[in-house]
């Protein structure tokens, strides 16, 4: 069985080798039990192996037991109208959401999606021909910015979480994403793509998010830190229910020059979260 949950090859990849040669291997080592690799690992070799990427997710949210509900799916044209859309969704859980969101609109456009998602998730099984990667570090180089243009002018839907790492427990005690950033915008108005928002209602533990919380208060990178502590949390979700609302296209034409693009980026958020009641972790 392949090891697709390498956290010491995965954390080597993002902090250097020089710097993993301070970090003992027992660590590691626990950190992969108390993430559950072996359940995560027998679910990417025996039921992420296929060609076929919406498949993949279909598989392994049954080897998860869990359900997905769709409120909102007749917002869209159906997939036979040639329109392009940019699909923008909140990111309360990280991968998980992210399967939840690739899979219903892979199934609502016959499977031609991109979704832009860190470079460590390119690394899993069946996920390689539609996921973009995009730097932990947020950092962009000249071929990465290229690709990314090439998949915007693809006849493709493209799925983006703007927020660009995982929500954060608010003031209120409830989830909500950091504000969004604008690349989302800009090349929907360079391709002409209307944007659709979408909201997942899904999360983890108030542990988790308290955790993270205290990662980034000691300067931590919390983009890498959450990674490192999802899948325990993830592991939790065995028989979960998910649901996933679909909001009406908001066409390119109406990012007008009337608001900066941060205003019209925290615009389509704020459309995001109008589409479900916000829930407090537990």
């Amino acid at each position: 069985m392949k090891d697709y949950i390498d956290f010491r090859g995965q954390m080597t990849k993002v902090l250097g080798k020089t710097k993993m040669f301070f970090i003992p291997k027992p660590f590691t080592d626990w950190l992969s039990r108390y993430n559950h690799a072996d359940f995560f690992n027998r679910m990417y070799n025996e039921r992420m192996q296929g060609n076929d990427y919406v498949e993949n997710i279909r598989a392994s949210m049954e080897y998860m037991r869990n359900t997905l509900e769709v409120v909102g799916s007749e917002n869209l044209p159906p997939a036979d109208s040639g329109r392009r859309f940019t699909f923008v969704c909140n990111h309360p859980m990280g991968l998980p959401d992210s399967a939840v969101f690739s899979r219903t609109i892979g199934e609502l456009y016959n499977g031609k999606i991109n979704i832009l998602a860190t470079v460590l998730t390119t690394e899993l099984p069946g996920l390689c021909d539609v996921v973009v990667p995009v730097k932990v570090s947020g950092e962009h180089d000249r071929e990465e910015l290229m690709l990314h243009k090439k998949i915007f002018a693809s006849d493709n839907q493209i799925l983006i979480h703007p927020a660009g790492r995982i929500s954060v427990l608010g003031d209120d005690g409830c989830i909500h994403d950091l504000p969004w950033k604008t690349n989302f915008l800009r090349r929907s108005l360079q391709t002409k793509r209307d944007v659709v928002p979408v909201f997942c209602d899904g999360m983890f533990s108030r542990w988790f998010y308290k955790t993270c919380q205290r990662a980034d208060y000691f300067m931590v990178r919390k983009h890498i830190f959450d990674a490192f502590i999802m899948y325990h949390e993830w592991r939790k979700h065995v028989g979960a229910h998910y649901k996933i609302y679909i909001g009406k296209p908001i066409p390119w034409q109406t990012f007008d020059n009337s608001r900066t693009l941060d205003e019209w980026a925290q615009f389509v958020r704020q459309k995001c979260y109008e589409l479900a009641p916000l829930r407090k972790p537990q």
